[in-house]
């Protein structure tokens, strides 16, 4: 990822999905970096509610999805969740969202703070 925020900044404002994997199912989430600046600054910059990913395991802790583990997602960047991990609920007054609505703990640490 180094020297790709260009690259990345363009994509969001083009509503680029920033939960979509890659073959190795590496995300902008998941990818080893020194730093999670670039990703919060991301988030921060999203204009619109990003489209809805669709994979059979959740994005953060990897728990297969299943009848009993149920697919959630993050309202703010899109990833396919378990419950545990989209636990929070925030307001997303940039998307009209008033009322609180579910999203991941790295967004809702986005939402609540901003991209420090």
């Amino acid at each position: 990822m180094i020297g790709n925020g260009n690259l990345c900044r363009a994509l969001v404002k083009a509503n680029a999905c920033l939960a979509s994997e890659n073959n190795e199912r590496v995300t902008i989430f998941n990818y080893q970096v020194p730093s999670k600046q670039l990703l919060n600054r991301l988030l921060d910059q999203l204009s619109q509610p990003a489209t809805w990913t669709n994979t059979d395991a959740c994005q953060e802790c990897g728990k297969n999805f299943s009848i009993t583990v149920r697919t959630h997602h993050c309202r703010h960047c899109g990833r396919a969740l378990c419950s545990k991990c989209s636990d929070q609920e925030v307001p997303i007054v940039k998307f009209g969202e008033n009322k609180p609505v579910r999203v991941c703990r790295v967004c809702f640490d986005v939402l609540k703070t901003g991209a420090s």
